[in-house]
C-alpha cells in the first residue's frame, strides 16, 4: 500500500548503532557509562542512561524540529516500548525493534489516517484497524501492508463488506451490504464477485446463482 511509504520514517532521531558524530558535545552528566546529555551542532539531543558511549535502557531524543522520542533503547537503537512524536500530529505509542514499528503499536500520521495493531518491521501485518481520513476502514487481518485473512471494510457511503481477502482485494467468501439495504453473499475472485452467491435487493427480492466478473450470469447447473 503507497499510504506506508508516506510517514512511517519522517523522524530518524538517531544514528542507530552508528557512532554519534565527533562533533557531539556532552553538556551535562556522564555520556559514556552513566546518565547524561549529549547534543550535536544540528541541534538533536541524547539524553538518558548511556553504556560504552551509547543511550541504554530509558531515554529521550529530540531533533531540531521539535520532533521527539521517549522509551527504550539499546545501544543506541531504539527497541523496546516507546513514543514518538512530530509535526502535524505525528504520533507512534507502542513497541520497536531495531529502530522500526514492532510488535503491538498505535499511529497517527500528518495526512490523518491512523492504524492501531500489529507490526512487522514498519509494515502492518497481523491483526489491526485502519482508519481513513476519507471515511472509510478496516478492521481485519494484514499481511506485509496489504488486507489478507479475515477482515470487515466499512466504506464512508455506510457500505460493509465482512469476509476474506487476499492480496489487498476481496477474495473468497464474503458478505457485502450496501447503502439501500441490498446484500450480496457469496464468492468473491480478486476483488469482484465470482463464483456462487445469493444478491437480494432492497425490497427482498432473492438472486441466487452464479457470478462472474462481478455479474450475474444465471442459475448453478448440477
Amino acid at each position: 500500500m503507497r499510504l506506508l511509504t508516506s510517514a512511517f520514517f519522517l523522524l530518524t532521531l538517531i544514528l542507530g548503532g552508528n557512532p554519534l558524530p565527533a562533533a557531539a558535545n556532552c553538556v551535562e552528566g556522564d555520556c559514556v557509562n552513566g546518565t547524561g546529555t549529549m547534543t550535536t551542532p544540528d541541534g538533536r539531543s541524547f539524553q538518558g542512561q548511556w553504556t560504552d558511549g551509547r543511550l541504554n535502557g530509558r531515554g529521550v531524543m529530540k531533533s531540531g524540529d521539535g520532533s521527539q522520542y521517549t522509551g527504550d533503547f539499546i545501544d543506541g537503537i531504539r527497541q523496546g516500548t516507546g513514543t514518538m512524536t512530530g509535526p502535524d500530529d505525528l504520533r507512534y505509542e507502542g513497541e520497536w525493534q531495531k529502530d522500526l514499528f514492532h510488535g503491538q503499536g498505535k499511529y497517527h500520521s500528518p495526512e490523518g489516517w491512523s492504524y492501531n495493531g500489529e507490526w512487522n518491521q514498519g509494515i502492518f501485518d497481523g491483526t489491526g484497524t485502519y482508519q481513513s481520513p476519507a471515511g472509510w476502514s478496516y478492521s481485519g487481518q494484514w499481511k506485509m501492508g496489504k488486507k489478507e485473512g479475515l477482515g470487515t471494510y466499512t466504506g464512508a457511503n455506510g457500505s460493509i463488506y465482512r469476509g476474506e481477502y487476499q492480496d489487498d482485494q476481496r477474495h473468497g467468501l464474503g458478505i457485502y451490504t450496501a447503502p439501500d439495504g441490498s446484500t450480496y453473499d457469496g464468492a468473491y475472485r480478486h476483488g469482484k464477485r465470482d463464483g456462487h452467491g445469493i444478491y437480494t435487493d432492497a425490497k427482498g427480492n432473492i438472486l441466487e446463482g452464479d457470478f462472474r466478473n462481478g455479474k450475474y450470469v444465471g442459475r448453478a447447473t448440477d
